[in-house]
C-alpha cells in the first residue's frame, strides 16, 4: 500500500494536463477487460469456468495495479464510474468465488428488487412533481436507480456481517451464555442500507432572466433539501443510518449529495434503500469529477487541483436532521 500512494502521487506530480491520468487508468480498465475475456471464452467462442484459464503473471499485476493505484486515482479524480469499473473488473480477475457469490446474491431476490425500484421510483416522482411549489421552479427533475457492483457489496457485507457476529458475541458474554456459534452462516442483501439506492437528478428553472447562474445554483441547492422533506415525510429515515450532508459539506474530491436511508415492506419483510438526491451539476461530478467542470484555458496543475489525500473520518460524516414521519 505504501508503493501504490508513492506510485499515485509520482504519476500526480508529472501530470500537467488530468487527462494524461484519465488515460492511464482508461488503459488499465481496458487491459482487464482484454483479461476478463481471455478468462471467459476458450479459443473456440465456448465459455470457459472462471479458473480454467491460468492467469498470466502480467494479468495478476494489471489487476493489483487497478486496485492500488488506478481506482483510488480515479477516486481522487472524482471520476466514480470509473473507479467502480476498475475496482469491480479486478475483483472478478483476482478473487472469481467471491465475486460469483456476491452476484448470486441478486438472484433469489432479483423479483422483490424489482418491485422495490418500480414502485419507490414511480412514487417519488410522483411526489416531487405533484408538490406546486417544487415543480415551478424545476426545469427537470429524474429519479433513476442502481444497485450495487459485486466489489463494493462484498466489502459492506464482510463488515456488517462482522459487526452482527461482534454484537451476539459481547451479547452472549455479558449474559454468560456459550458464545462458540455467533457468527452468522449466509449473507443477506437487506444487511446493506443501500443496495438498492434511488437518485434524485434535479435541474432548476431560470424564474428570470436577470437570475446569474450562482443565485441559479443556490436555489437548486434549497430545492435539494426540500425534495429530501417531501421524501422523508413519505419514508422517515432509518434509526440506524442518519442522512448525510455531502451538499453543506462536500467530500474531499468535490462530491455533492443528499443521501438517506429508509425502508419499505415487501412481501412482508423490510427491505432498505437508500435515496441520493443532487442537482444536475453535482450529477456531473459525481460521474464525470471535478474535472468536468474545470475550464481548459487555466492549465493548473493537477497537484494544485486535487484535494488532499487525507479524508475526514465516518465520525466526522456530517449529518442532517430529518422530519419525523408525523411532521
Amino acid at each position: 500500500n505504501g508503493d501504490a500512494e508513492i506510485l499515485r502521487s509520482f504519476l500526480v506530480s508529472l501530470s500537467e494536463d488530468w487527462r494524461a491520468l484519465v488515460i492511464r487508468s482508461s488503459a488499465c480498465l481496458y487491459r482487464l477487460k482484454g483479461v476478463v475475456e481471455e478468462i471467459e471464452y476458450s479459443p473456440d467462442g465456448a465459455r470457459s469456468s472462471a479458473r480454467s484459464v491460468m492467469l498470466s503473471a502480467t494479468a495478476i499485476n494489471t489487476a493489483r495495479d487497478a486496485f492500488r493505484v488506478y481506482a483510488p486515482l480515479a477516486q481522487r479524480l472524482g471520476m466514480q464510474r470509473l473507479k467502480t469499473e476498475l475496482e469491480n473488473t479486478a475483483f472478478r480477475i483476482l478473487y472469481p468465488r467471491q465475486y460469483s457469490v456476491a452476484s448470486s446474491l441478486y438472484n433469489g431476490d432479483i423479483d422483490e428488487m424489482k418491485t422495490i425500484v418500480r414502485v419507490l421510483s414511480s412514487r417519488i416522482e410522483q411526489i416531487l412533481r405533484s408538490d406546486q411549489v417544487f415543480a415551478d421552479q424545476i426545469e427537470d427533475v429524474t429519479v433513476s436507480s442502481r444497485v450495487k457492483e459485486p466489489y463494493s457489496l462484498w466489502k459492506k457485507l464482510l463488515r456488517y456481517r462482522k459487526e452482527i457476529a461482534d454484537t451476539v458475541r459481547d451479547s452472549s458474554e455479558k449474559s454468560g451464555g456459550d458464545h462458540k456459534q455467533f457468527a452468522p452462516s449466509t449473507l443477506s442483501l437487506k444487511w446493506v442500507p443501500d443496495t438498492i439506492a434511488l437518485r434524485v437528478v434535479l435541474r432548476g428553472l431560470r424564474l428570470s432572466p436577470l437570475e446569474d447562474d450562482e443565485s441559479l445554483r443556490t436555489r437548486e441547492k434549497m430545492l435539494c433539501y426540500y425534495a429530501l422533506q417531501l421524501i422523508s415525510n413519505i419514508w422517515p429515515a432509518s434509526a440506524r443510518n442518519h442522512a448525510k450532508d455531502y451538499i453543506k459539506n462536500p467530500k474531499p474530491n468535490g462530491y455533492q449529495s443528499l443521501h438517506y436511508t429508509a425502508s419499505l415492506m415487501v412481501s412482508g419483510e423490510e427491505w432498505p434503500f437508500e435515496v441520493q438526491i443532487r442537482s444536475d451539476d453535482m450529477h456531473r461530478i459525481a460521474e464525470f469529477g471535478v474535472a468536468a467542470h474545470w475550464d481548459y484555458k487555466l492549465q493548473n496543475k493537477l497537484t494544485k487541483s486535487l484535494p488532499d489525500k487525507s479524508s475526514p473520518s465516518p465520525k466526522d460524516t456530517p449529518l442532517l436532521a430529518l422530519p419525523s414521519a408525523g411532521n
